[in-house]
């Protein structure tokens, strides 16, 4: 399991970000887990070493806790900084809100799941949608910020509160 603090409180996140970096500290990896999550040798049964894969995924794969109260702040910032910047305001229907969305997610390098794409293209809540689109269209490039956005983005769980809901 990698273990990682995110956000680095010896320096902002992004100039149009201002106190990004004090919710992003809320991310951090949880404290209980081991990195022997799977065994890293294929058991007897299996010879397609998938057991080795999954153990590998698990060992690298980062857990957060405190992100529920991070993602609130964030989504609080998006509204108070991003929802009258062009790129979020001027889509006025769903389809367009979708559109843009793809365009800067390309245009950020910005990877998603299938699975994540295919929630985002389910979800019918426009301000939800708007708020991801804020969120992706933020323009840095730093690891420990797009790690965050990326990991907000994959967790449909999390839009709601991005979105100041409950």
């Amino acid at each position: 399991m990698v273990r990682r603090k995110i956000g680095d409180p010896n320096g902002p996140i992004g100039a149009e970000f201002d106190g990004l970096s004090d919710a992003t500290e809320r991310f951090s990896e949880a404290a209980s887990g081991s990195a022997t999550a799977g065994s890293a040798a294929p058991d007897a049964d299996r010879s397609d070493g998938a057991e080795a894969i999954r153990a590998e995924i698990a060992r690298q794969t980062v857990h957060y806790t405190g992100v529920e109260d991070a993602t609130r702040e964030i989504g609080a910032l998006i509204r108070s900084k991003h929802m009258s910047t062009p790129v979020v305001a001027t889509p006025k229907t769903r389809s367009e809100l979708l559109g843009e969305l793809y365009r800067v997610t390309r245009e950020n390098g910005i990877g998603l799941s299938e699975s994540a794409w295919n929630e985002i293209d389910a979800l019918e809540d426009e301000a939800m949608l708007r708020h991801l689109l804020a969120l992706a269209a933020v323009k840095n490039h730093e690891m420990h910020f797009c790690d965050q956005r990326l990991y907000l983005l994959e967790n449909p769980r999390l839009w709601r509160l991005l979105a100041g809901g409950r």
